[in-house]
């Protein structure tokens, strides 16, 4: 399940402001201040924080220099906010903490109860985010006793973040379901439809994690229908990716493929609408210098009259540059579609070359594999045998020597328990066996049964066989993702899924840990190019979706149709 902590963040990031602002109106005699405020909050509307951040810093000069501390409280806090958001994507929240303290000290100072509510609650999520449950949980024992004269709004949001916390972080059920059940209560009385639909996910979450994923789907399918009914796009996809989990569960293939389009086709629609806003901008643009250009003809057509000669004089001239730029175009549009061909045949040819590269690679280490198997392995079987026999003989003739014998029979165990590991890993016995399903579920109890790390590994559809090559590509791909979260993301948890629909092998792998640049991919190791080659190689597609903070979720969707 795809961590809910920056949802969490961005329900509490905004009306506690507006609501101060609304309620204590400030005096008109400072209107550079508001200007600031204003453009600010526009700025961060439009996701342009590092603007936004330097207009909200003017209007702190300005409120401290007046030692005004209501909006040194206000300000200070949507300060904090542009350092959160623009620390998301490097995980560093040093100033955001920093500037949430301030406008908690000042918000205490003068009264402004609604500014210290979204000061604790930012602080406690912001700690959350860190994995520091202690320092949250401090921050939220504050805030729990304020909420009595907290707005409907507010209180609902909070009681569902309460109870995220007590679930996610204490592992208290009961706690966590009575806390999402009072936001429940509570945004339904006000009327508050998303917070509704928010409490009952948080409801869901709760019978999920008690293993009643039947209720818990029943609570996230009411979510989904209200978030659909207020046309929150980005409610529908949380709530899509809960219940298509149920359904994985339930090993409803049909219902889990209805439900990925259904996503897919709400991602689209964003993209969509940004066109269409795009279209519409340039659209006016458009008709605006044509209405210009009609000007501008008409004032030909009179400039035409007075110097219809000397337009004469020149119409021969631009015809035979008219004609040598067509001519032009013409040899180089020819020129561009050539270097299209040669550049979609280079592309072909190293696609060939890849594909066949890593067949030849795996050919090699199938070919080392069983020849570590029948050769060495089988030699150094016969050799502890023999061993066996002579060590157990020489140890009745000569009991001092048992010592060094034991050692030496040491050293012929682990080097053939070494043979066997390398062979393995050349190519393991339960891949050529049995299959993609029972290898991956091999790997990952030989990869993590020694570590701190939980894991989970679903299947769907996808008990079968494959093509040879799809099966090593995608237990590569697996392999390759799975030594880079042991070795870089500090992960928790990791969650594996495979399954078939009628054109497609899919396999997803997500982990919690800190995750990694996704603007700088291609200044990665070679683990990831390793992983795009090999998807190449079967004609897959591999799509990494990075959750600040909360780690990296891959998915491969290979072709089998």
């Amino acid at each position: 399940m795809k961590s809910p902590c920056k949802f969490f963040l961005f329900l509490f990031s905004i009306s506690p402001v507006y609501s101060f602002c609304q309620a204590n109106a400030v005096d008109k005699q400072a209107p550079n201040f508001d200007t600031l405020l204003h453009q600010a909050e526009k700025k961060f509307d439009l996701g342009e924080y590092s603007e936004s951040l330097q207009l909200n810093l003017q209007a702190l000069k300005i409120a401290e220099a007046a030692k005004d501390c209501p909006r040194e409280a206000i300000v200070n806090y949507k300060v904090a906010r542009n350092y959160f958001y623009i620390g998301t994507h490097y995980n560093k929240f040093g100033q955001a903490i920093k500037y949430y303290e301030v406008a908690l000290e000042r918000a205490g100072r003068c009264g402004v109860d609604s500014i210290a509510r979204a000061a604790l609650s930012s602080l406690g999520a912001v700690y959350l985010q860190l994995k520091e449950q202690d320092t949250a949980e401090l921050y939220f024992d504050r805030l729990e006793p304020m909420m009595g004269n907290a707005p409907p709004i507010e209180a609902a949001r909070f009681y569902s973040l309460f109870s995220a916390f007590q679930l996610e972080n204490k592992k208290d059920i009961e706690k966590g379901l009575f806390y999402a059940k009072k936001a429940e209560q509570i945004a339904a009385a006000s009327g508050n439809l998303d917070g509704l639909a928010f409490a009952k996910i948080r409801i869901g979450g709760c019978y999920k994690t008690s293993k009643d994923y039947r209720r818990a789907n029943d609570y996230f399918q009411q979510a989904l229908t209200i978030y659909e009914n207020t046309q929150n796009i980005e409610g529908q996809l949380f709530a899509l990716s809960l219940v298509r989990q149920f359904y994985v569960l339930q090993n409803n293939a049909k219902m889990v493929e209805e439900l990925m389009y259904k996503q897919t086709a709400l991602k689209d629609s964003i993209f969509n609408a940004k066109s269409a806003e795009g279209i519409a901008h340039y659209q006016t643009l458009y008709e605006t210098e044509k209405k210009e250009q009609q000007i501008k003809v008409q004032q030909l057509e009179i400039d035409n009259q007075q110097q219809r000669i000397r337009f004469q004089r020149t119409l021969t001239g631009s015809i035979a540059a008219g004609l040598l730029a067509i001519f032009g175009f013409l040899f180089l549009r020819s020129r561009q579609k050539q270097q299209r061909r040669l550049q979609e045949e280079a592309i072909r040819h190293q696609e060939r070359l890849l594909q066949a590269t890593v067949e030849s690679v795996e050919a090699e280490r199938k070919r080392i594999s069983k020849d570590l198997h029948d050769g060495i392995g089988q030699q150094l079987s016969g050799l502890k045998m023999a061993w066996q026999q002579l060590s157990e003989k020489w140890r009745s003739e000569s009991p001092a020597q048992a010592e060094k014998l034991d050692g030496l029979t040491n050293i012929l165990n682990d080097a053939a328990t070494e043979v066997r590991n390398i062979s393995h890993q050349m190519m393991p016995a339960s891949l050529r066996q049995l299959g993609l399903t029972a290898a991956l579920q091999d790997m990952l109890q030989k990869s993590f049964s020694h570590t701190s790390v939980k894991y989970e590994f679903e299947q769907m559809g996808a008990d079968g066989r494959f093509a040879e090559n799809i099966e090593i590509g995608l237990y590569r791909i697996a392999q390759e993702l799975i030594n880079n979260i042991i070795k870089h993301s500090n992960a928790q948890s990791v969650s594996v899924e495979l399954f078939k629909t009628k054109t497609h092998l899919v396999l997803t792998v997500e982990d919690d840990g800190k995750g990694f640049d996704m603007e700088n991919m291609e200044d990665a190791g070679n683990g990831l190019h390793n992983i795009s080659s090999r998807a190449k190689s079967v004609k897959g597609k591999i799509q990494f979706e990075q959750r600040s903070g909360s780690g990296v979720s891959a998915t491969v969707r290979v072709p089998i149709g």
